[in-house]
């Protein structure tokens, strides 16, 4: 995801092989981008966040290459099909959970933190999320897409 574009002549002595895997697309958004094991409080604060809520493995901003605002979680075939469900609840917990903002105003937690800009597709009622696991897709479960859409 984060990969600057390399310069090509200086791989002009490279087989042809280097040559175009490194011929790619950029990649999304710079390092400040991204931020990792980042806390999303079902209860608590953000401070201090209580039982139940979930950690993002990655939350990503970038809107310069179209993409305001990400949740990604990794699953490297160490959790089981429930593990991954239960994940994707708290998530829906964090997104369902509304604040007084310092404005008085009751908000989504999450638009204290971040703003994405008004009538994008796929803000409301929250942002996405991302499941990347490396499992075979015969070992993908269906469970956690369900879940996500709650």
């Amino acid at each position: 995801m984060l990969r600057p574009k390399p310069n090509m002549a200086r791989l002009a002595v490279d087989p042809s092989h280097v040559q175009a895997a490194a011929d790619s697309p950029d990649g999304i958004g710079t390092i400040a981008s991204f931020w990792t094991e980042v806390p999303l409080p079902a209860t608590g604060t953000w401070n201090a966040p209580g039982k139940g809520g979930a950690q993002a493995d990655i939350v990503l901003t970038a809107p310069q290459d179209g993409v305001p605002l990400l949740f990604i979680e990794v699953d490297n075939c160490h959790e089981t099909a429930e593990e991954l469900s239960d994940k994707l609840e708290k998530y829906a917990r964090f997104f369902r959970r509304n604040v007084k903002d310092t404005d008085g105003k009751e908000r989504s937690m999450w638009r204290t933190r971040w703003t994405v800009p008004e009538g994008r597709c796929g803000d409301a009622p929250h942002p996405p999320v991302l499941l990347w696991s490396t499992a075979s897709a015969s070992a993908t479960p269906a469970t956690p897409a369900r879940a996500y859409k709650s």
